[in-house]
C-alpha cells in the first residue's frame, strides 16, 4: 500500500510576504501514490528535507515559480512558516480546494506539518497485480476495516469526490442553477419564435386544414421545424463552448473540457427544450378553424 497524505497549508511569497492557500501531498518515495513523470522519473530527489514539486499549473498569484526554478534552480519560500527550496515542477492544475500544489516527502510534509499525527494518512493506495478484480479486493477488505475507513475503487473516489462538489458545496448549487436558468430562457426564447411563426403564416396552416390535412401533420411541421432549430443552434454551440472552456482553464487554471458524455446530455436538454417549445407553440393551430381565418 502506498500512503498518501494530504494537508491544507500556508502559502507565503518571498519577495511580497503575501499568503495564500496551498494544498501539500506527501508520499512515500519507495512506493509514489502519485503518477507524475516528474516524481516517477527520480522521486528520491525529494528525500532531502524541504525538497518539494510545485505545480507549475498554479494560479498566477503564486508568481513565476517555473520560470524562477528553471533560472536558478531552486526556489526558497515559506509554507506554514517552515521553510522549504522548490527544485522541480509537476503539471497539475487548481481544483475547486485549492489553487496551487504541493508534492513532498513524509518526511517533509511532517516537518511541515508539525501538528499531523504520523500515524494518520488520509488516503492508502493499494496497487492490485495485473489481472486482479478492485472489487473482489474491495469486498474482502472492508470487513476488516474500521466503520470510518472505506475502501473505494479508483473510479468510486473519483464519483465520491464529483457527488461531493455536486451537492453539498455552493459550486454544485450554482451550476445547477445555472443549467436551470439557462434552460428555462432557452425554452422561453425557442417558444416566442416558433410561436411568433405560427401566428405569422397562419392562413397557409388554416389552408392546410382545409385541404385536409389532419391537425398531427400540421403539428408535426412545428415540430420538425423546432427539431431543427435544436440542431442548429447545437453546432456552433458547442463549438463556443469548447472556445469557452479553454479560457476558462487558462484563466482559472482548472482542468475542464468538453466531453463527448456532456456534449450528448446537452443536445437531448436542447431537443427536449426545442421540441416543447414547439408543442406549446401548436395550441393555437389545434384550435384552428379555417372559416375563421378566411
Amino acid at each position: 500500500m502506498s500512503p498518501l497524505r494530504i494537508s491544507r497549508g500556508i502559502w507565503i511569497t518571498p519577495a511580497t510576504r503575501q499568503s495564500y492557500d496551498v494544498y501539500t501531498f506527501g508520499v512515500n518515495l519507495a512506493k509514489p501514490s502519485l503518477a507524475f513523470p516528474e516524481l516517477e522519473d527520480d522521486p528520491f530527489r525529494l528525500q532531502p528535507l524541504r525538497n518539494a514539486l510545485f505545480d507549475r499549473n498554479s494560479k498566477k498569484q503564486y508568481g513565476d515559480v517555473a520560470g524562477l526554478v528553471k533560472r536558478d534552480g531552486v526556489y526558497p519560500l515559506e509554507v506554514n512558516g517552515k521553510s522549504i527550496r522548490i527544485i522541480d515542477t509537476f503539471s497539475m492544475g487548481a481544483t475547486f480546494a485549492a489553487e496551487a500544489n504541493l508534492i513532498v516527502s513524509e518526511n517533509t510534509f511532517l516537518y511541515m506539518c508539525p501538528k499531523a499525527d504520523h500515524r494518520m494518512v488520509q488516503v492508502g493506495l493499494i496497487r492490485l497485480r495485473p489481472g486482479t478484480s478492485a472489487t473482489a479486493v474491495q469486498a474482502a477488505l472492508q470487513p476488516l476495516m474500521k466503520k470510518d475507513v472505506k475502501v473505494l475503487t479508483r473510479n468510486e473516489l473519483a464519483e465520491l469526490e464529483v457527488n461531493y462538489w455536486e451537492r453539498n458545496s455552493s459550486v454544485g448549487f450554482i451550476f445547477s442553477l445555472g443549467v436551470l436558468v439557462g434552460f428555462v430562457v432557452g425554452s422561453i426564447i425557442v417558444y416566442q419564435i416558433l410561436c411568433g411563426d405560427v401566428m405569422n403564416n397562419l392562413p397557409q396552416y388554416a389552408t392546410l386544414k382545409a385541404m385536409g390535412y389532419t391537425d398531427s401533420f400540421v403539428i408535426g411541421v412545428v415540430i420538425q421545424q423546432s427539431a431543427i432549430l435544436a440542431v442548429i443552434g447545437f453546432v456552433p454551440g458547442v463549438i463556443i463552448s469548447m472556445g469557452l472552456y479553454s479560457l476558462l482553464a487558462n484563466v482559472t487554471k482548472l482542468t475542464v473540457f468538453m466531453t463527448l458524455t456532456r456534449a450528448l446530455q446537452v443536445l437531448i436538454l436542447t431537443f427536449v427544450m426545442c421540441v416543447g417549445s414547439g408543442a406549446l407553440a401548436t395550441r393555437k393551430l389545434v384550435e384552428l378553424d379555417p372559416a375563421d381565418v378566411f
